[in-house]
C-alpha cells in the first residue's frame, strides 16, 4: 500500500481527500492546526487518517510523518513549499503542490533528479489544467508538422447563471483577498509580435469582450505577464499570446472605478473600529461625506444613474454601514466589504469556464482551434473552483506513487508523460474539454 501525506485541509483540499480515500492500494495521512472542517470527510474510511498537527511548531511530529510517506501534497501557502521540499529531499519523498515554481523551488531541480524523485508544482486549475489542456493541442499540432501563430487562454471562476444575481454578478469561491490582491498586477501580452504592458493601474480599462463557445458573452483582463510561456509551452515564433480572466459584463467598469477612487492598492493599517463606508470613502477621496453622492460620478466621469453607480451604492459606499473589522489596509478592506456581498448562499453553484483559442498554420492551411471547458459546481456540496484545483493534485499524487508519472526534478505538467495521465483520469471523473476546429 502506497502512503501519501496531505499537509493542509482546507477548501480545496476535499476533492483531493474524497480521491484518494476512495483509491485502492493508497494510505492517506492529513494533517493541518485546524481539522475541523475535515473530520467528517474520514469517517468510515479504514486507509486514511486525520491529525492535528501544526508543521511550523511540531517540528520532530512533522518530520516523521515525511519520513514515513511515499508522496507529500502540500496545500499550504506557496511560501512554505521550500521548506517541505528540503524534508522531502532528506527523506527522498516525492513532492505535489498547486503553486507556481518559486526560484527556490526550482533550485532543488538538480538534487531530486540525482534523488530519483518528482517534484510536481503547477498541477491545480490555474495553473494546472490550463497547462496540460493547452499542452494537449499544442503538441498534437507540432506533431502533425503545424506551428501555433496566436494563443489566447481566459479562465474565470464565476457563479453559474442562475446564481449570478446580483449587481456585480460575482460571489467569491476562493480566497476574497487573493481576488482582490490579483487585480494589482500589471498585464503583459504579446500583439503582432510586440509586447505589450498594462500597468495595473489600466488594467480595468484594457478589456476584451469574449464569445465563449457553448456559454455566450464575458468580458475579460490581462492575467500577469504571458511571456514564461512561450518557453513553456515551447510556441518560439508565436504572434499573439494572451492570458485573461473571465467575469460578466460589468464586473471591470466597477473595478476601474476602484482603481480610480484609490481603493485597490497597498497602504499603512487603518482604524476601522467605527468607521463607516461613506467615512472611509470620504477620507479616502478627500470629499465631504455629505457631497459625496454629488461629486463622485463627476470623479469617476459617470452619469448619476450610471450602472456603476448603482453598484457602488449597492456595496454600501455611501451609507453609513461599519466597515466590519477592526483595522486592515486598503485591500483588507475593500475585500471586508466585498465579501460582506459576494457570498453563495445555501445551494447556489458556481462554475469555472476554460477556454482556450488558437490560430494554426499548416503547410497547406490555416485552421482555428477551441478547446472549451465549463464545469458547474455541486449545489449542495462541492464548488466547481475546489474540485478543479483539489482533484488534479489527487490524481497527480496517485499516478507518481503507481508509477505511471516517472519523470524526475522540479517540473510542471507540460510533458505528455505527465499530463496524458492525469487528463485521461480527469476526464473519467467527468471534466472534459470540448475541443472544435474549423479551417480558416
Amino acid at each position: 500500500m502506497k502512503k501519501i501525506l496531505l499537509i493542509g485541509v482546507g477548501l480545496v483540499s476535499k476533492p483531493l481527500i474524497n480521491y484518494l480515500l476512495n483509491s485502492p492500494n493508497i494510505f492517506l495521512t492529513a494533517i493541518d492546526k485546524n481539522i475541523s472542517n475535515a473530520e467528517s470527510l474520514f469517517q468510515n474510511y479504514s486507509n486514511g487518517k486525520l491529525s492535528k498537527l501544526d508543521f511550523a511548531l511540531q517540528k520532530d511530529e512533522f518530520e516523521n510523518l515525511v519520513k514515513e510517506n511515499d508522496l507529500v501534497v502540500s496545500l499550504l501557502p506557496a511560501p512554505f513549499h521550500p521548506k517541505v521540499a528540503k524534508l522531502c529531499l532528506k527523506y527522498k519523498k516525492h513532492l505535489v503542490t498547486c503553486s507556481y515554481v518559486s526560484d527556490e523551488m526550482r533550485a532543488f531541480d538538480e538534487e531530486a533528479k540525482k534523488l530519483g524523485l518528482l517534484f510536481l508544482n503547477e498541477v491545480g486549475l490555474d495553473p494546472g489544467i490550463d497547462h496540460m489542456s493547452a499542452m494537449r493541442i499544442i503538441r498534437k499540432v507540432q506533431d502533425d508538422g503545424g506551428k501555433i501563430v496566436d494563443f489566447y487562454s481566459f479562465c474565470g471562476g464565476i457563479p453559474a447563471p442562475e446564481a449570478s444575481m446580483n449587481l456585480l454578478r460575482y460571489k467569491f469561491s476562493w480566497s476574497p483577498r487573493g481576488v482582490v490582491t490579483a487585480a494589482m498586477n500589471d498585464g503583459i501580452y504579446l500583439l503582432e509580435g510586440n509586447k505589450r504592458v498594462v500597468p495595473n493601474e489600466n488594467l480595468f480599462a484594457k478589456t476584451r469582450l469574449i464569445d465563449v463557445p457553448h456559454f455566450g458573452f464575458l468580458e475579460s483582463y490581462v492575467n500577469r505577464d504571458c511571456f514564461p510561456y512561450i518557453e513553456k509551452y515551447n510556441i518560439q515564433g508565436v504572434q499573439n499570446l494572451y492570458r485573461g480572466t473571465l467575469r460578466y459584463l460589468g464586473w471591470c467598469a466597477t473595478w476601474n472605478a476602484f482603481r480610480e477612487l484609490d481603493l485597490v492598492e497597498n497602504s499603512e493599517e487603518i482604524d476601522c473600529t467605527n468607521l463607516t463606508k461613506i467615512d472611509y470613502l470620504s477620507q479616502i477621496t478627500g470629499i465631504r461625506k455629505d457631497k459625496l453622492e454629488e461629486y463622485l460620478p463627476k470623479i469617476l466621469g459617470l452619469a448619476d444613474t450610471s450602472d456603476v453607480m448603482k453598484r457602488l451604492e449597492w456595496l454600501g459606499f455611501l451609507s453609513e454601514e461599519k466597515i466590519g473589522i477592526d483595522k486592515g489596509d486598503k485591500v483588507g478592506i475593500l475585500t471586508s466589504i466585498l465579501e460582506g456581498k459576494l457570498k453563495y448562499e445555501e445551494g447556489e453553484r458556481d462554475m469555472t469556464i476554460l477556454y482556450h483559442k488558437f490560430l494554426v498554420e499548416y503547410e497547406s492551411h490555416k485552421e482555428e482551434i477551441t478547446s472549451t471547458l465549463l464545469d458547474y459546481g455541486n449545489p449542495n456540496d462541492l464548488k466547481s473552483m475546489a474540485k478543479l484545483v483539489g482533484l488534479p493534485a489527487g490524481v497527480a499524487a496517485r499516478c507518481i506513487v503507481e508509477g505511471k508519472i516517472e519523470a524526475k526534478g522540479v517540473r510542471i505538467p507540460v510533458t505528455p508523460e505527465i499530463y496524458n495521465p492525469i487528463l485521461e483520469e480527469l476526464e473519467n471523473r467527468n471534466v472534459k474539454f470540448i475541443e472544435e476546429s474549423r479551417r480558416v
